[in-house]
């Protein structure tokens, strides 16, 4: 019973980091896919969008324990 606020306090940081590294995608891809097409960038590839997700979901997770 003492732990529950505990467990509820790390589902609502790893929400938030999960959300912030979902929107990290959704907004990086498009904008990667725009500066290549403007020959800018190199292609979009497989690891770049995962170290999109990555690290995004870092920062907000972190930033969810330090604000939250």
């Amino acid at each position: 019973y003492g732990f529950r606020l505990v467990d509820d306090y790390q589902r609502e940081h790893s929400l938030v980091g999960y959300t912030g590294g979902f929107l990290g995608v959704m907004a990086g891809f498009p904008v990667w896919a725009a500066l290549h097409a403007g020959a800018f960038v190199p292609a979009p590839n497989a690891f770049g969008i995962f170290a999109i997700g990555f690290v995004s979901m870092c920062v907000s997770y972190l930033y969810a324990r330090w604000r939250l």
